[in-house]
């Protein structure tokens, strides 16, 4: 074989190789370029993710406390595995309807503060504890300013800034929540104003708790197509998977009913991560102080301030029935609320005589109340209210 027929498929390969070369080039750079595109067209999200990844059109930031409901909202919101239609009234609050809503009232005004819990998150309102609270006594005027991830910085300015815009109160009613302790230590600051400023203050622990909530890879943060691909494929696998996923595997480290869950974990474990500087301890005395200056803003005005509790999933799996929210919270309320509303007994019972009690009352694969879970509260709010 001469010299020049050795050398032919070696330059074969070369001219193959250059060839894949300027293609790769090209495709890059047209990927590069697309992407610039559409960062440009879609500065603040991507516009091929919808639900649960797209920004929610329902929820807003507030300059004052931080971030609430839009008002006069009527359409669907996606929730984990599934859709529930929304309506809130001209206060951006979650109610039966859109409806104004007056400053003065002629019944007497209740108004309820809390998390997602409160605002009954995946369900039409009628279905939610207030909603169902609202339907039992209709001689009262209910008002639900709850909204997903408050804490009680957050009830605190949220309430005043209501007062103080004059809308008629007449009695208060906080519905405190388990997570609301990491909240209070990395997530809610206040200005020398008392406004609210929201922020992720321990990047080492990001908070997300459910299991729908996908963190995308570091090759992801700079594409939207590669996010896109990544997150549709991790969410069809839990879409495929979470149905039939057992509570056993759930309940192992890392998943949505673990022991070792940071979030919820504070009233069983003493050692935990992610509370930032303040730690559990600080993160209490915290929520405990915002709690206190809302009692004194509520006693000048002689509103009448009440607190109810309930478990989450590691409550009722790994707490014992006196746990540690309901001691805080039962020991503070003694000489400030009208009324102590504990809800722990009533899921314990209800734990004790349903073997199956995760599946039957808590949107599977997550820490919200389902609509039985929600009637349960329900149930027993109204029971102890009158």
């Amino acid at each position: 074989m001469t010299t020049a027929n050795k050398a032919a498929p070696w330059r074969r390969a070369k001219d193959i190789l250059y060839l894949v070369g300027v293609n790769l080039a090209v495709f890059v750079a047209l990927f590069v370029a697309f992407e610039l595109a559409v960062h440009i067209l879609y500065p603040d999200q991507n516009p091929w993710l919808g639900p649960p990844f797209a920004k929610s059109k329902v929820r807003i930031a507030n300059p004052v406390y931080g971030h609430a409901l839009a008002p006069n909202f009527d359409s669907e919101e996606v929730w984990g595995q599934g859709k529930s239609h929304i309506t809130t009234n001209s206060l951006g609050f979650k109610d039966v309807r859109v409806r104004e809503v007056p400053l003065q009232s002629a019944k007497k005004r209740i108004l309820f503060l809390g998390d997602s819990f409160t605002e009954g998150i995946g369900l039409p309102y009628e279905q939610t504890f207030v909603g169902q609270f609202a339907a039992a006594f209709p001689q009262l005027d209910v008002l639900n300013a709850a909204a997903s991830s408050y804490a009680p910085t957050i009830y605190n300015a949220k309430a005043r800034y209501l007062i103080e815009a004059g809308l008629q109160v007449d009695e208060v009613i906080v519905y405190i929540d388990i997570s609301d302790i990491q909240d209070e230590a990395i997530t809610y600051r206040t200005d020398k104003d008392g406004k609210v400023e929201e922020g992720d203050f321990d990047d080492k622990c990001p908070t997300a708790p459910q299991i729908i909530r996908i963190q995308s890879p570091w090759w992801a943060h700079f594409s939207y197509t590669l996010d896109f691909l990544h997150k549709r494929h991790i969410l069809m696998q839990y879409r495929q998977v979470l149905p039939d996923a057992s509570l056993a595997l759930l309940m192992q480290p890392g998943q949505v009913y673990a022991k070792d869950f940071h979030r919820p974990a504070w009233t069983y474990e003493s050692n935990l991560q992610c509370y930032s500087t303040l730690g559990v301890e600080g993160a209490i005395a915290k929520a405990i102080n915002q709690m206190d200056q809302l009692y004194a803003f509520l006693s000048e005005r002689r509103i009448p301030l009440s607190v109810g509790v309930y478990p989450w999933p590691q409550q009722l799996l790994y707490d014992k029935e006196e746990s540690r929210q309901v001691t805080i919270w039962r020991e503070w309320c003694k000489n400030k609320c009208r009324r102590f509303f504990n809800h722990f007994p009533a899921f314990f019972a209800y734990k004790r005589q349903h073997p199956d009690f995760m599946h039957e009352i808590f949107i599977w694969g997550d820490s919200h109340y389902n609509a039985l879970g929600n009637e349960l509260l329900a149930h027993d709010l109204i029971a102890q209210y009158p």
